[in-house]
């Protein structure tokens, strides 16, 4: 029996292939800046339930906006770093800054690679169609100005729900008109991070409909794929965004674009979901937009022949896009066969084909970026878009899953994703002061907690953070610990100066540290 057993898993395997392998695991993680030295401290565990030994990359880059991505190479980095790293706690790499720098805000990269290969399937099946059915449902409602309330509320919950995979950042413009608020979120890749695929889906929605299709569907399939892939480390950089005011003509794209992409960053290509949950199996469900057999005549071909039903997603490309476009089809084939998918080429620009310019896509084939458009189809399918019906009984989450899966794919291998998670942290230089330095104290900002290392113990001190008008905004008590960093945690503040005192029977002591917006 017990030969007969073993017989049946080989088979198993052999038909399913092997199980699972898990991804490595970083914990318990805590970097420490010494300013005295110019020296940097990274702390973690490191687990793998399918591997004793690990690749360790560590990697630090500018975060300054006139340098940003430019790699940053230390004059010494040693610890538990390169292959081969066993798993464990309690390890530590070192790393020493030249100072003569000419940088001051950082990002520093950690991964832990298995050297695995990496099963997109895998990754596939993470797919939950429960989630993209609870984002929906959370979003479904009346998301502008015209229910400022729930606008609010839709903002928070999308920040929120980006920000519980990779740091997520709040973009603002204000006018007259508009008060905009654009959301992203960067994994930063461990070799190009300059270089950068996006996901994005504009949250707002039109006049009093609740838009579920438009566009909660597409908001819920990049929220699924942030939660799928932000563990993973990819050569290059991952960009998840989220835009607001698409409906009053593509404003917050637009100034995106324009205004809130850093000169340095270099996109590779965009996926841009414009309502990716309406499904229908019955005949004459999918109408075409005039024009659109003279254009599209294979595509055209390929509707007409299945009876006109709207049971595929499109995926639009520009002239530019032709290359990514292409990518997008062969991923759904490859690992989404199933999903039927159309796909098509827009000469130059898309201004020829007024109805595929709609949505957020076509600011940055203005810009000469490619990207991709990929829609259920809108009012050429959904006749309940931009209505009060627009709601999500009528949506199907396994097709949505579907498009989701085949965009997921189609980001791994742009961003060449590797088997191995990474972490990252933001450092600020310039946050450390040493006004009296006999005591040998330093303050460090980090990763919105405040660090202090002394070279002295100090039991039960008292610690006062003060703003510039001298007002008391925070109160605690420490045991201050030598040559250690004592964390101590605070709320979140707003980007300026703050001044500390520490005090204790035989001490006091005065410094500052600054919190600069990101």
């Amino acid at each position: 029996m017990k030969n007969l057993n073993l017989l049946l898993v080989f088979i198993l395997m052999s038909i399913y292939g092997k199980t699972q392998n898990q991804l490595p695991q970083i914990s318990n993680k805590a970097i420490n800046y010494n300013a005295a030295n110019h020296s940097i401290a990274i702390n973690f565990n490191l687990d793998d339930q399918d591997n004793s030994m690990l690749e360790i990359q560590c990697k630090i880059f500018s975060a300054d906006g006139t340098t940003k991505h430019t790699e940053i190479i230390p004059d010494q980095i040693n610890g538990d770093i390169g292959y081969p790293v066993s798993k464990g706690t309690n390890k530590q790499i070192n790393i020493q800054l030249n100072p003569a720098l000419p940088f001051q805000k950082l990002i520093i990269v950690l991964a832990a690679m298995d050297r695995e290969t990496l099963n997109i399937q895998e990754i596939l099946a993470k797919v939950d169609t429960n989630n993209l059915k609870k984002h929906v449902a959370q979003l479904q409602g009346r998301r502008n100005t015209g229910n400022q309330s729930f606008y609010d509320q839709s903002r928070t919950y999308v920040f929120n729900a980006l920000n519980e995979n990779v740091p997520a950042h709040e973009l603002i413009y204000n006018s007259g008109q508009y008060n905009c608020k654009n959301y992203e979120a960067t994994k930063h890749g461990i070799e190009k991070p300059g270089t950068i695929v996006f996901l994005d889906a504009h949250y707002d929605s039109f006049s009093n409909a609740p838009g579920a299709d438009d566009n909660a569907s597409g908001v819920a399939g990049v929220l699924e794929a942030i939660r799928v892939m932000g563990d993973y480390v990819s050569k290059k950089s991952i960009r998840y965004v989220l835009f607001d005011l698409e409906e009053a003509g593509l404003v917050g794209s637009t100034f995106y674009v324009t205004n809130q992409l850093n000169a340095r960053d270099t996109i590779h290509g965009v996926i841009n979901f414009e309502m990716i949950g309406f499904y229908s199996e019955q005949a004459n469900t999918q109408d075409l937009p005039t024009g659109f057999n003279i254009l599209f005549p294979d595509a055209y071909n390929q509707v007409i022949a299945n009876n006109r039903k709207g049971d595929f997603i499109t995926n639009v490309g520009n002239t530019l896009s032709f290359s990514l476009r292409t990518k997008f089809h062969q991923a759904a084939t490859t690992y989404v066969p199933q999903l039927k998918v159309i796909s098509l080429d827009v000469p130059g620009n898309g201004s020829i084909a007024p109805d595929l310019t709609r949505s957020d896509h076509f600011v940055f084939w203005s810009k000469n970026i490619p990207a991709l458009m990929i829609t259920d189809g809108a009012n050429f399918r959904n006749k309940n878009y931009h209505t009060l019906k627009d709601s999500i009984q009528f949506l199907n989450f396994n097709f949505m899953s579907q498009v989701t899966k085949a965009s997921i794919a189609t980001l791994l291998e742009l961003a060449e994703t590797q088997h191995g998670v990474s972490t990252e942290f933001n450092l600020d230089l310039g946050t450390s002061t040493q006004n009296d330095n006999k005591h040998g104290f330093y303050l460090n900002y980090i990763n919105d907690k405040l660090q202090l290392k002394s070279d002295i113990e100090i039991d039960n001190a008292s610690i006062k953070i003060f703003n510039t008008s001298g007002q008391l905004i925070e109160l605690h008590q420490l045991h201050v610990r030598p040559d250690q960093s004592n964390t101590i945690h605070h709320s979140p503040l707003n980007p300026g100066i703050y001044f500390v005192t520490i005090s204790s029977n035989a001490i006091k002591w005065s410094g500052k540290y600054f919190i600069n917006g990101y």
